[in-house]
């Protein structure tokens, strides 16, 4: 005879329990932040560092998008310049200049897939049925898929732009669609970066945590959480609509042969 299992979850949580998950996650980050901040010398390196950024002028931002071109195209984690953005920046401003940095670094990784790495990424593609299916996917919507992959976490950032390059998309559709696709995932770690840029623009740490700073930090967290519930949506919603996308068009294939 054997012994019923006990639910860690009741029946009706189970599709709530990633979300959950997630907020616990999230929960902690902000918790850990808070800790870091009070902790240690965190306010005294984020003024030296925007000051130093914000005496470099508009050449900051330059320095900024050639390190997040080299870092893309080596395939490295761009996310950790996004979140550096909403630190120096802040949220806006820092948004604005990943979603811009971003774009400028995808469009040169495409350039270099398409004329030097042309036949190295179509043998990989060759190998795989699903990024086949995403390419001629590309083929026949065009930018609309590029955006739902850009949405969708499907496949890192840097390896999206070496794939696409195999593709016809002209670079001006490719870029836009880009730039579209990137805001809501640009956002979560740009704003991750902010929090820290919005607690020394005003002076919370140390003695200030015990009293408003208990606020802020919370507020602070809840808009995190916010943000990465709606950008969650989103991503499902697209990675959704991509795989339809993928089966349409090689539906439409097979129906041409």
């Amino acid at each position: 005879m054997t012994r019923p299992r006990h639910r860690l979850w009741p029946r009706g949580w189970r599709g709530w329990r990633p979300i959950v998950l997630l907020v616990l996650a999230l929960a902690a980050i902000v918790i850990a932040m808070a800790w870091a901040w009070t902790s240690l010398p965190i306010a005294e390196f984020i003024d030296s560092l925007q000051e130093r950024v914000a005496g470099l002028g508009f050449l900051g931002f330059g320095v900024f998008a050639l390190a997040y071109t080299v870092i893309t195209l080596v395939l490295g984690p761009a996310s950790v310049l996004s979140a550096s953005a909403g630190l120096v920046w802040g949220p806006v401003t820092g948004l604005v200049s990943v979603v811009v940095a971003a774009t400028i670094a995808a469009v040169v990784a495409a350039l270099v897939g398409r004329f030097f790495g042309r036949d190295h990424v179509q043998r990989l593609v060759a190998r795989d049925r699903r990024l086949q299916a995403v390419i001629q996917a590309v083929e026949t919507s065009g930018w609309r898929v590029v955006v739902l992959l850009r949405l969708s976490p499907l496949l890192p950032f840097g390896i999206q732009n070496y794939l696409l390059s195999v593709t016809g998309i002209r670079l001006l559709p490719y870029a836009l669609a880009t730039a579209i696709g990137i805001v809501p995932s640009s956002a979560v770690y740009v704003y991750l970066g902010s929090l820290g840029h919005g607690l020394a623009t005003s002076g919370v740490g140390g003695e200030g945590v015990a009293t408003g700073g208990v606020v802020r930090w919370v507020l602070l967290g809840v808009g995190l959480v916010a943000t990465v519930l709606v950008v969650t949506l989103i991503t499902r919603r697209a990675q959704a609509a991509l795989k339809r996308a993928t089966i349409e068009s090689a539906g439409d294939t097979t129906d041409r042969q």
